[in-house]
């Protein structure tokens, strides 16, 4: 019998499949951007401090639109968020409230990472070498965006882990009440779950760097795209490595025995086996297209950047899965009733269509221009 009696609940306002394809969808938007400042901007950091000549071109590209990837993916990022609300709200409260205080420091975290990102942005046309102060603020940002992605992970964990509640609150809790100091630190998924999403997004980088030297730059310089090819090679394969490594360790060590079962027998054994083998198939795409033609054109690149678009749905697709079976005995959602309201669903649309065409225009205006 599941923990809460779903007939003491309110009816969703959207069908179940409404609200985790929008999920799933925001996710997948968001993850895109989110990778750059997480996962390529530590990596411009070092190679624009102690990089090749090369290594900081690429990192000026990156690092310039860099503020407008961070606002495309933050706002993007609140479309997954709300609709985990919606779905699951006595499994998302509950968890950020055990974790309260790590919570709200994403907060007070992001303000100063954020501008760290501006000042740096704003000093590399203006400001050879960069002063260090400056530099100390890019350090910082690409610290406190690697310490939000962690604590975000720590938050989606507790959120599929309501038998873990009581344990979490019984240790840190005064006298009844919850002190906000739990989280999901002694859970062996969580540092497995961290690391893929780093090696998801060296995939992500190498895409990144392919589109912009064959999309944005028409006459990119000799050297620059030896090196390039290189990069890409590294981040593509490294992270498709990585991801493997870290996969293995998640699904057959780190979850529990039951989990992982479940993971490896129908209905999860699809969505396991394509998340599985999206990072090595955009590794190969990428490989193939830089090896086969040292210069590919736009048409060319299409395939390693629709697998690595493949991979993060995939990998989206498949945590959604796993997530609806470990709260499946929670609350069921197919014991949730739902009663449709047309008229914010149609706004939400309207708003999500108009902020997606500005979001676009956001990032058209952002691009390095092709010199």
């Amino acid at each position: 019998m599941p923990w809460i009696d779903t007939t003491t609940l309110p009816p969703l306002p959207a069908p179940v499949w409404f609200i985790l394809f929008w999920k799933v969808a925001g996710f997948v938007l968001h993850t895109v951007f989110m990778h750059l400042w997480l996962v390529a901007f530590p990596i411009a950091m070092i190679l624009h401090w102690k990089g090749c000549s090369q290594g900081q071109q690429w990192a000026g590209r990156l690092i310039r639109p860099m503020p407008i990837y961070i606002a495309l993916g933050v706002n993007l990022g609140i479309v997954p968020l709300l609709f985990i609300q919606l779905l699951y709200p006595r499994a998302f409260y509950p968890a950020t409230i055990l974790m309260a205080w790590h919570w709200l420091l994403i907060i007070p975290l992001l303000i100063p990472a954020y501008f760290g990102v501006y000042r740096y942005a704003f000093a590399l046309p203006k400001e050879t070498p960069i002063p260090p102060g400056t530099r100390a603020w890019g350090w910082g940002s690409a610290l406190f965006f690697l310490l939000i992605g962690f604590l975000f992970v720590n938050g989606l964990i507790l959120t599929a882990r309501p038998e873990v509640w009581e344990e979490i609150w019984l240790d840190k809790e005064i006298a009844a009440a919850a002190t906000g100091f739990g989280s999901a630190i002694r859970e062996a998924t969580l540092f497995p779950r961290w690391m893929l999403m780093l090696a998801l997004g060296l995939g992500t980088t190498a895409v990144w760097t392919l589109w912009d030297r064959v999309w944005l730059w028409k006459n990119p310089p000799e050297e620059y795209v030896r090196w390039s090819n290189r990069f890409i090679s590294w981040a593509a394969v490294f992270g498709s490595f990585l991801f493997l490594l870290a996969g293995s360790h998640y699904l057959f060590m780190a979850l529990p025995d039951e989990t992982c079962s479940a993971m490896l027998r129908w209905p999860l054994l699809p969505f396991t086996l394509a998340a599985a083998i999206g990072p090595p198939l955009c590794a190969g795409a990428v490989l193939y297209v830089v090896r086969r033609n040292s210069a590919p054109t736009p048409f060319q690149t299409l395939l390693p950047i629709g697998l690595q678009l493949f991979s993060l749905s995939t990998n989206a697709i498949s945590r959604q899965a796993l997530q609806s079976w470990e709260l499946g005995s929670f609350y069921p959602l197919s014991a949730m009733s739902v009663q449709t309201e047309i008229s914010p669903l149609l706004l939400f649309l309207g708003t999500l269509t108009l902020g997606i065409l500005v979001l676009v225009w956001m990032l058209y205006r952002s691009l390095p221009n092709s010199t």
